[in-house]
Formats: C-alpha cells, structure tokens, sequence
C-alpha cells in the first residue's frame, strides 16, 4: 500500500512537473508608454489673433479628435456679442488628419460665453455646457449654464439649452454622461455661500435642479467634477470650506459623495483630503477599470515624503479608494521634484489601469526656464512605481497653462493646453495647442494551435488581444523563426483570432504581431503543429523559455520519492 501511494504521488508530482513545463510564458499585456513618444505640437486656434481659454478635449472611437474651448470674440461670425466671449469647436481625425471647419456652439449667446466642458456618451455624440451671462427667459443678466449636444449620425447641433434658470450666479460646470444616455451636469451656484448643484436628463427631460453639497451651508463648496462607472453610479469631487467631518472650516479641503445607483441615493459625503494642514484645491477624479475613484489635487501642506519642498507651494496630491479594504490610501506626492508652485492637475487611466497625469508647474526642472510648463508623470499599475517627471512643453519660453489630458481605446494620450508662445504660426495671442502621445502595441501571445475534428484542413488560431492594436498580422513558415524579417504575412485580421486552411501534411510554424499606425509589436511566440490529413491527428507545440530548473526539481523530486521507498 505504501509502495501504491508513493507511485500516486510521484505520478502527480510528474504531471504538475509537466504542466509547469509546458505552460505558455506571461506576455505582458500592459502598455509601456515611457518607451512611447509625443508628437509634435500643433496649435488648434490657428484662426484666432485674440485670447483663447479653458480648452476641453475627447476622442472618440474613430479617433475623431473633438475640442472646445473659450474665445474672446470675433472668431469665425461669432455674431454680434464682439466683445464678449464665446465657445468654439473644431475636430479633425488623428490618422488621417482630415479637418472640419470651426463651429461657433454659442451662437444663440449674445453675453460672454466661457468655460466649456465636453463630454462623448456610447453613441459618439458630444455633449458640452459652458457658463453663459446671456439673458434667458429672465430680466437678470446673471450666468447661467447652457447645454448643447451635437449628434454624431446627423452631424448637427441641437439648440442651445439653458438649464440652470435663476437669479444667482452659475459656474465652472462640469458633465458625464451613461451608457444608456443620461446625462448629470454639476455646477457652482453663487448663493451665499457657495453651493454645487446637479440636474440629470432622464427619460427625455431635464428633471428638478438639487443641491448637492449641503453638509454645511455656512462655508463655500466649489470646482466640481465628476466621473460615471460602467454601473452607473456617479462619482463626485469638489473643494469645500466646512468644517465637515473634520476638516478645518474656512480652509479649503477635498470632498467626494457618490450616488449608488442601486440605492437609488446620494452615500455620506467622505473628507478625501484627511492628512493636509494647509489649502487643498481643484480636485479631478478618474475611475478605473473597476469603477474605483482617483482623486488628485493641488495642496500647500508640508508633507514630510515630499522631497525639495518649500514652504507654501502648491503640490500635486493623488488618493485612490483600495477596493479590497473600502478604505482610502495614504496621499502621495506627485511633483515631487518641484520647487514652485502646481496648478490644474489632471488625471486619466487607461485601457491597462495605468496613471497618467498632468499639471502646470513653475518649476525650473531640467532647464525648462522660469515660465510655467506642463508636466507629465506616469504609474504603471502592474509594479506601482511613478515614472520620472517629463516636461511636455519644452518648445515654449512663455507660460502654459490649464492641461487636459484624455486616453482614447487604444491608450493613446491626447493632450491640450492654453500657451502664450508665438511657436508654428500661432501668433502672439493666447492659443489652444495639442499633442499625443502613441507607439506600437504590446505583444501579443498566441495559444496552442487546434485542428478542426470536422475539417482537418482547418487550424484554429487565437491569441491575446493587444493594447493599441488595430490590426494582426500572421505568419506561417515551414520551419521555426524569430523575426519577420524578410517575412509575408499570410493575413491581416482586425480580430484576435484567425482559421487558417493548410492542404498537405507537415509541420507549420505561426506566429502574430500587433500592428498600428504606428508600429509594429514585437514577435509573439511561435507555436506548431504537425498535421496527418491521412490520419486527422496532429501535434502542438510552442517555443517556451528553457525547462532546465523545472528538470532540476523533477530530479529532485524523483530522488526524494524513491528515499522514502
């Protein structure tokens, strides 16, 4: 009987020593974007020769690059408010670069139209709002916040809509949008104090204005913004000056609610901002693949991880919820190496759960000069280490300013920025500029190879999907290779899977790369497999890293079973 067992045992160890033989070897499926590289600026407000402001930037699935942003008129008939403000749009498409012409949004306004946010729902279309000081409907000429979506299948604007009808000051607002098209606009209502309000279209209809921010009506609540997860549920940030929850009143301070859309209610509103003993401003948040919010911030506390600080510069802080311990992580520091102050943080996270934020900064780091810049850092999710600060604007000797950053499909990055500089024909106006960051796909890995019991001719090939890839590419050879060198690919196919139809008997050999615009991926594994078309039977297999140290403990195992024999 002891004899059985041990026979039991060892062929056991022997197929667990088997699997850990043959099991394929981790690809990485996370995009690097330190080995990617920005592209060249270019300037959006090419005809403007006035101040342009507050842009705002998304992409969308067909790599339609849409901006708004705010303009001191005249530009493009931007009608008879001349010497106002008004909001302006223009897209064009990354890969082939075709443009549109400029669309005045605030055609209706006839006050100042400024500070536009855009966002794009499931369908492709954009939906923007901006503060606008023209009389609606009223006899006051107060700011109020206006709506209007444009309809990606008609290529046309609905009407301006002004959603936010009454006698106090609205501003800085801010909208997401569901899968199933609801849309959630926060804003900043100048009562006294200062409170945030939200207004949802549901069902078709603009429902009844509430207010949000009610923890404390004795001390202003300001700069919203908001992020929605793939369950609907809302997510929302804004700075406040209560006393709530153990935050210093009168002292700017970082807050987050959410709205479970299960409960069908608003949870407790949560102090984000727990360890600063100084003014904490502008938060912006970013939802991960598992609706988990990232909060960053600007902050003029001392904290003692932060190195070169100087007392009373603003930082750039970033806080995450853990999602196994319900619980908020410690803050970090983000601009570490600067030694002036920060400003307009903003965050994005991409298809692979990766970090990437941007932020003015003053700072003279690698000789960028005492104009403020803009500054990138990146958190790779996988090892969870920042990587070294980058400066983006480093073809300007004048200020930049106010950064958004948005991360398209693929993880590209897409940058837009307000700069002073007269750099490629912008002139010496204030101008909107942009840049993205791009690079080849990560490699895919292709899994063993199966034969149609059918069909014998068929062979059955998938693989894991890359990120940025649009394309794949397979190659099938008659011996093993290691580069496609002087290689044809058999197809090109959109999907990560392919059936290939060989007809003679013998051994092929199939490997995959990724492909963009951009680049090509690195070469997968090759895989192969002998066919019999005689017989239907075949054999699979791949080129893994060296099975020496698994030999070795398989050794070593047979050796210490046959001791205890």
């Amino acid at each position: 009987m002891k004899r059985n067992k041990n026979y039991i045992m060892l062929c056991l160890f022997l197929i667990l020593i088997f699997i850990g033989i043959h099991r394929p070897p981790v690809y990485s499926s996370m995009q690097n974007p330190v080995t990617w590289t920005w592209s060249t600026l270019k300037v959006v407000s090419d005809q403007s020769n006035m101040t342009s402001m507050d842009p705002n930037i998304v992409v969308d699935d067909d790599f339609n690059i849409h901006v708004i942003w705010g303009e001191q008129a005249p530009y493009t008939s931007a009608g008879d408010d001349d010497v106002y403000q008004d909001v302006i749009y223009q897209r064009w498409n990354l890969f082939s670069e075709e443009y549109y012409a400029p669309v005045l949004v605030s055609n209706t306004s006839t006050g100042a139209a400024s500070n536009p946010h855009c966002t794009m729902d499931s369908s492709g279309n954009l939906h923007v709002v901006w503060e606008d000081s023209t009389v609606f409907f009223k006899d006051t000429n107060d700011k109020d916040i206006v709506y209007r979506m444009w309809n990606a299948s008609t290529e046309e604007w609905t009407q301006p809509m002004p959603i936010s009808i009454g006698s106090n000051n609205s501003f800085d607002p801010v909208i997401a949008v569901t899968d199933s098209g609801e849309r959630h606009v926060f804003w900043t209502e100048q009562n006294a104090p200062q409170e945030i309000y939200h207004r949802a279209y549901i069902n078709d209809q603009w429902q009844t204005i509430e207010e949000i921010s009610v923890e404390d009506e004795d001390y202003d609540s300001i700069w919203p913004d908001v992020a929605i997860d793939d369950s609907n549920n809302i997510h929302l940030t804004w700075t406040d000056f209560s006393g709530y929850n153990g935050a210093e009143a009168g002292t700017g301070s970082i807050f987050y609610k959410k709205y479970d859309e299960t409960l069908n209610s608003w949870l407790a509103t949560v102090y984000i901002s727990t360890e600063s003993t100084e003014e904490a401003y502008r938060s912006r948040i970013s939802l991960d693949s598992g609706g988990n919010p990232h909060i960053v911030w600007i902050d003029r506390t001392e904290l003692p991880y932060a190195e070169e600080e100087i007392l009373n510069q603003f930082d750039v802080f970033y806080k995450t919820l853990n999602p196994h311990t319900s619980t908020w992580t410690p803050t970090e520091v983000i601009s570490v190496n600067s030694t002036e102050d920060c400003g307009f943080p903003c965050l994005v996270i991409d298809p692979s759960d990766n970090f990437h934020i941007v932020w003015r900064d003053q700072t003279n780091y690698g000789s960028s000069g005492s104009d403020s810049d803009i500054y990138y850092k990146y958190k790779n999710s996988t090892s969870g280490t920042w990587d070294s600060m980058t400066l983006l604007t480093a073809e300007s000797s004048e200020n930049s300013d106010d950064p958004e950053i948005f991360c398209d499909k693929l993880g590209f990055l897409h940058l837009i920025w307000l700069d002073f500089m007269d750099i490629v024909g912008a002139g010496e106006d204030p101008d909107i500029f942009y840049k993205f960051l791009s690079g080849e796909p990560t490699t895919p890995s292709l899994s063993p190879i199966i034969q149609n019991n059918n069909n014998p001719k068929e062979l059955e090939l998938q693989w894991t999907a890359s990120n940025a890839a649009t394309s794949y590419k397979i190659y099938r050879e008659s011996s093993s290779f290691s580069s496609t060198s002087g290689l044809s690919s058999i197809e090109a196919v959109v999907a990560n899977e392919y059936t290939d139809t060989v007809n003679t008997s013998g051994t092929y050999y199939y490997a995959i790369t990724a492909e963009n615009s951009f680049g090509s991926s690195r070469l997968s594994n090759v895989v192969s497999i002998t066919v019999d078309l005689s017989t239907t039977s075949s054999t699979t297999t791949s080129s893994f890293p060296s099975p020496g140290f698994s030999f070795f403990v398989l050794f070593v195992g047979v050796v210490m079973l046959s001791r205890r024999k």
